[in-house]
């Protein structure tokens, strides 16, 4: 009986274990297992919602539209398993974070995004950042992987190495940019585990989580062919990324990375040496992110010009010609 009470207190009520660094034997064993269950769910999930979808398909523009949109029918459940996600993490993250000292920006002689610094690197990891981190990474790690499924296409040839790798015709119109951004995202959130910047790392989950979901949103208003709410959602979208992303991201906490971060650097512990080479690490990557967001701003502002001038809702994230229109 005391075996499985220690285990449910370590895991779930202690500060500092092993759950805190993603790198640890532990946290990969709990990591491989989350990932494990959230593409089963994802699995069941999508195929439930892809259901859902071709019947409204059927419905609306008949037998017909449902031959020629096999491709969009399963991407209506991945949209709807996307928003699923980034809601209740969003949620979740809003709940268990808002109330940090670290978000509090505007308090007159408040100290905010210097909190991130302050005590490093013996800050305390919760358990709910604890476990915040390991879903956060279990949801990324899943979707590096369902991006290579879909990318590329594996063919036998009787000549060594008996296996071509080729892109399949799945692929999406912005892998490249995909491919990075998950890539980066991945090392970030390792790197930041591994070197105790879960503050920030947290911080980073919860603007990415909470303007993702017009994103979904608009996605399957696009799919459903409601004009009225892709274009609300896609207003919620622009502003809501600029907000986010190409607000708070570069000016407040890259800014906090830049600058506020120089203050544990005033103090001359033999621990904080490998900060330095981290925080490079730490900053080049996040600013990476941040070119691609702006990036990615620019094929948003696109989409716009073809709503407003053609009255069309292509995604142009999925083909580079945007999607059919069917």
């Amino acid at each position: 009986d005391e075996v499985p009470g220690g285990l449910y207190e370590y895991m779930f009520e202690t500060n500092n274990t092993q759950l805190g660094d993603l790198t640890s034997p532990p946290a990969l064993l709990v990591l491989c297992v989350l990932v494990l269950f959230i593409r089963k769910f994802k699995s069941s999930f999508t195929s439930l919602m892809s259901g859902y979808g071709r019947q409204m398909g059927r419905k609306r523009h008949g037998k017909g539209w449902e031959m020629k949109n096999e491709e969009r029918i399963q991407k209506f459940g991945e949209y709807c398993f996307r928003l699923l996600f980034h809601f209740s993490i969003a949620c979740f993250g809003v709940y268990a974070f808002a109330g940090k000292p670290w978000w509090d920006l505007f308090t007159p002689g408040s100290l905010g995004t210097k909190h991130i610094w302050l005590g490093y690197p013996r800050q305390p990891i919760e358990p709910v950042m604890q476990w915040y981190y390991l879903i956060q990474a279990s949801y990324n790690v899943g979707e590096l992987l369902f991006l290579v499924g879909i990318s590329f296409a594996f063919k036998s040839t009787p000549q060594f190495p008996f296996v071509r790798v080729g892109f399949a015709d799945s692929i999406r119109g912005d892998f490249n940019e995909m491919a990075t951004h998950h890539m980066v995202t991945n090392a970030l959130i390792f790197l930041s585990s591994r070197f105790r910047f879960t503050i920030i790392g947290s911080m980073i989950f919860m603007i990415h989580d909470i303007s993702d979901v017009p994103v979904d949103l608009s996605k399957l208003a696009n799919f459903m062919k409601m004009k009225v709410p892709t274009v609300i959602f896609f207003i919620f979208l622009l502003i809501f990324w600029v907000t986010f992303r190409l607000g708070i991201f570069p000016f407040v906490i890259f800014k906090s990375i830049v600058t506020e971060s120089m203050l544990i650097m005033q103090h001359d512990d033999i621990a904080l040496k490998g900060f330095y080479v981290a925080r490079l690490i730490f900053g080049s990557l996040i600013g990476s992110l941040i070119l691609l967001h702006a990036f990615w701003f620019v094929v948003l502002v696109r989409i716009l010009l073809v709503l407003a001038f053609k009255g069309e809702t292509h995604d142009l994230t999925e083909h580079k010609n945007g999607e059919k229109q069917d």
